[in-house]
C-alpha cells in the first residue's frame, strides 16, 4: 500500500521526522505517520514528499533558540517537514514536541467533576490551546448541550477561535 515516502500499512504521509540513537541503521531518521503514529525508517538527506536527494536542492532551517528541531526543506516540491533531533536534548520527543505547537481547541463541561482541574492545567500548559467551557454541561458536553458543542467544534476546525474559547486557566462558559 505505502511507499518509501509514505507509511507502508496505511500509505500516508508523514507528520514529522526524527534523528534518534541507533545501531541498525545510522544513517537514516525515522518518519511518524500522520495518520496512525506509526513510524517507519527513512534514508537521510532525502526529501521524504518528493524523493529529491541533490543536496543542493534540500535545505535545513533552524533557531538556536531551538537547536534540536529543524526544517527540512526541499526547493524541487517546496514541501517541508518538522525534524526533531532526539541525539541533542534527551528529553525531546518529536510527537510532543510538534503536537504542543498545534492549536488545540479544549472543550469541556462547566461542571464536570473531577476532571475540571485538571483540563485546566492541560490549557494551561498547552502553548497553542484554548479552553471552552460549556454551560449546563458535565463531561460529555458533545452530548448534553450539542447546540453549543457542535458549533464551536466547527468553527474551530474552519480556523477560527470559538466565541468564548480562551487561553490558559480562565476558561470563559459558553
Amino acid at each position: 500500500m505505502g511507499g518509501e515516502r509514505t507509511f507502508p500499512c496505511c500509505g500516508s504521509k508523514p507528520q514529522v521526522s526524527f534523528l534518534q540513537n541507533k545501531e541498525s541503521s545510522p544513517q537514516s531518521d525515522d518518519l511518524l505517520c500522520a495518520t496512525c503514529l506509526s513510524t517507519w525508517e527513512f534514508r537521510r538527506v532525502v526529501c521524504a514528499n518528493c524523493g529529491e536527494e541533490r543536496p543542493t536542492k534540500l535545505g535545513y532551517f533552524h533557531s538556536p533558540e531551538f537547536e534540536h528541531v529543524r526544517i527540512e526543506a526541499c526547493d524541487s516540491c517546496l514541501h517541508c517537514i518538522k525534524g526533531v533531533d532526539l541525539t541533542r536534548l534527551g528529553h525531546a520527543e518529536a510527537l510532543v514536541d510538534d503536537m504542543l505547537r498545534t492549536p488545540t481547541l479544549i472543550v469541556e463541561g462547566e461542571q464536570s467533576t473531577p476532571t475540571l482541574e485538571g483540563v485546566r492545567a492541560w490549557a494551561e500548559a498547552m502553548p497553542n490551546a484554548r479552553l471552552l467551557l460549556i454551560s449546563n454541561s458535565g463531561h460529555f458536553p458533545q452530548v448534553e448541550r450539542p447546540d453549543l458543542f457542535f458549533p464551536s467544534v466547527e468553527r474551530f476546525l474552519r480556523g477560527a477561535w470559538p466565541t468564548g474559547a480562551v487561553a490558559g486557566r480562565t476558561g470563559a462558559v459558553r
